[in-house]
């Protein structure tokens, strides 16, 4: 447990502790390691934090330390739980959907030299035959399209000129850049 957080614990135990070797018991703590914690952040802040005398009790400055390293402890915590998130998300497959079975050869050859050179990162590729009975939640799972353009909620149709292969990138696929209106494909462009 960081420094902070132990302090926290210490001041929070405060307000329901007669002596600071009460505090002590309570967290599990030795309370010489308690003093000198209190002793070194008061010396250092130039404050007093807890008044010894029997009950102990917060001062104004303990108050205004709770409230301080209480904020430091909940940044830290979704700082944490960002990083899980983006850590899974990560790990998750890239999932591509197919709307033209004529494209699979190309499509194939384009994921076997990504996939070639980014070994650790997992491909979801499908093929939708027919796009009238594809469900939404099907649709909200596919980070890129492939084929022909669709209309559905979840796409932002672009004009393109025909002839030429649509990647329909959504919002939350890590290459999305709603700046770029068309982004040429290379191999790079699935990298994570």
């Amino acid at each position: 447990m960081s420094t902070h957080r132990t302090l926290l614990n210490i001041l929070k135990t405060v307000e329901y502790s007669q002596t600071l070797s009460d505090v002590a018991e309570r967290l599990y703590i030795s309370q010489p390691y308690i003093s000198k914690l209190l002793k070194e952040t008061e010396n250092n802040y130039h404050v007093t934090l807890v008044t010894r005398t029997k009950p102990v009790k917060l001062t104004s400055a303990g108050m205004t330390m709770i409230n301080g390293l209480q904020s430091i402890v909940d940044e830290e915590n979704q700082l944490k739980d960002t990083l899980v998130t983006n850590s899974e998300l990560h790990h998750q497959p890239i999932h591509i959907a197919m709307t033209d079975p004529f494209l699979s050869s190309i499509v194939s050859g384009a994921m076997t030299k990504y996939y070639a050179q980014h070994s650790e990162r997992k491909l979801d590729i499908k093929l939708i035959n027919d796009l009238s009975v594809v469900n939404e939640a099907d649709m909200s799972n596919v980070d890129i399209l492939i084929g022909k353009r669709i209309r559905d909620p979840h796409f932002s149709q672009i004009e393109l000129p025909s002839r030429q292969l649509s990647l329909f990138i959504s919002s939350h696929c890590q290459t999305f850049d709603p700046k770029l209106l068309y982004q040429r494909f290379q191999n790079g462009s699935l990298e994570p």
